[in-house]
């Protein structure tokens, strides 16, 4: 049935084979817009697999916006023949984000966006990987660091990205930078050009758009709706050379780029010879289906891909990732070797011995369960305080939601009012270059909470709001 097929012995689990599968013929054109696709129960008998695998498969492709789901008539295929998708995949072997965390005062809830549960950092298996990678290390590894980052821990990343992402690359193709923002610091600088302009999508994490207005880009932001950033708006700009995006959760709305929009930025960048930035800051969090497949996924010689291991560790280990063609790292290495900035080699030993022993894949599904049971206790708290009146967005990954109020919550001293009542938590509208449009929305981040703080923290900002919107009676 459409020349699919399962193979249990590769590393791949079955739900990521058939994804990937029926990606490829959708983009390919052999399954043709408005192609109805099997039922899950034919498709399941036919491949001889769980029923509950298909329906994991379609729900997956029905969120990145390859399928659709009509009810009582069947699943069907989006029409994307006009972004010129069959032009878009590429193979296997081709050439993120967030909020940096803040303490919180004495007494105060925070809800940042940028915390991570720190008490669960795996202190003893880390403490392992550190003495081996200390005794297992020849003398020369303590002097500088190559500029590329160690070869160890290239090699580790690259095969962990295979199993856990779908990320084909060698590891000549990945260089470590010292943590996501230097990661972008470095780039920014690297690719300056005669226009030095960046399109940016709009909400956006304040420190990515000061690197690079640091390095003197004009920054010209691109809203963001239901399906990401609107990428039509992309063509009406001139002088654009980077354009920076993060595709399978937006930070603060949390939305996923939709494949329509994928395949259009794709054809703007290749048409003005830009890089695309693709920040994917914690897709090891998702709650619902596979991880969203990448942007480089489509067209690795375009896409520049940034990863880190913040959000998986904490902010302190201060090591991020990246992924481009042999040019951006020739240029990004020199930029490196210019300011002697890259990670300390032990730290990177450190790293490739966790991630070899099992470690990383075992501690992320931990945290990924801690994190799903946070999430969830957050929306049934905000749902019992709030009851219709709050609308929650961009809680199927990541460590943070986007909580909708039916009253602005930007200016007016509610900031001042909701600090009294012992609670910090942003406000979307803060991200965004263009005010207004999340004017009612909070960011409520919930990695670093526990249960107890989080009901307590709903409670005082229902308490907040209930004040706030009687002065303005």
């Amino acid at each position: 049935m459409y020349s699919l097929s399962v193979d249990r012995d590769l590393a791949l689990s079955i739900a990521r084979q058939l994804t990937g599968q029926l990606r490829a013929l959708i983009l390919d054109g052999k399954l043709t817009a408005g192609a109805r696709l099997p039922p899950t129960r034919v498709l399941a008998s036919e491949l001889g697999i769980a029923r509950n695998t298909v329906i994991q498969v379609y729900e997956q492709l029905i969120a990145e916006g390859y399928l659709t789901g009509r009810t009582g008539s069947g699943t069907y295929v989006v029409d994307l023949t006009q972004y010129g998708a069959s032009r878009a995949v590429s193979t296997p072997g081709n050439s993120g984000g967030g909020v940096p965390g803040r303490p919180a005062g004495e007494g105060i809830i925070s809800f940042d966006a940028g915390a991570v549960d720190y008490m669960r950092f795996p202190r003893a298996a880390w403490v392992r990987a550190l003495r081996d990678a200390c005794l297992d290390m020849p003398d020369s590894g303590f002097a500088w660091c190559a500029p590329s980052g160690d070869a160890d821990l290239r090699r580790e990343l690259s095969a962990y990205l295979y199993r856990a992402k779908d990320i084909s690359c060698s590891p000549e193709q990945i260089l470590i930078t010292p943590g996501a923002t230097g990661g972008a610091d470095l780039l920014a600088w690297a690719l300056r050009s005669e226009t030095n302009r960046v399109a940016m999508e709009d909400p956006c994490v304040h420190f990515i758009r000061e690197a690079f207005r640091r390095n003197r880009y004009d920054v010209a932001p691109v809203p963001v709706d239901e399906q990401g950033m609107r990428t039509r708006m992309l063509a009406g700009m001139s002088g654009v050379s980077l354009i920076y995006a993060v595709p399978s959760h937006q930070f603060p709305t949390g939305r996923v780029l939709s494949i329509r929009r994928r395949l259009e930025m794709l054809d703007f960048a290749r048409g003005c010879g830009a890089y695309i930035v693709e920040d994917d800051y914690d897709s090891e969090f998702r709650y619902e289906g596979e991880p969203i497949q990448s942007l480089r996924h489509l067209d690795a010689e375009r896409v520049i891909y940034l990863g880190s291991f913040s959000k998986i560790f904490s902010p302190t280990l201060r090591i991020g990732y990246m992924i481009a063609p042999r040019e951006v790292l020739d240029r990004v290495r020199a930029c490196m070797e210019s300011v002697n900035q890259t990670v300390p080699a032990l730290l990177q030993q450190t790293l490739a011995a966790y991630i070899s022993s099992g470690q990383l894949e075992r501690h992320i599904y931990r945290m990924r369960k801690c994190y799903a049971r946070k999430r969830l206790h957050l929306i049934a708290e905000l749902r019992k305080a709030f009851g219709a009146s709050v609308r929650i967005s961009g809680e199927n990954a990541g460590m943070h939601l986007l909580a909708q109020f039916n009253i602005s919550v930007t200016g007016g001293g509610f900031e001042d009012i909701l600090r009294g009542h012992g609670v910090e938590a942003d406000c979307a509208d803060e991200y965004a270059l263009n005010k207004g449009q999340y004017a009612d929305c909070l960011v409520l981040g919930y990695g670093g909470l526990e249960k107890a703080q989080i009901s307590e923290g709903v409670r005082r900002i229902k308490a907040a709001l209930d004040e706030y919107a009687l002065g303005k009676r």
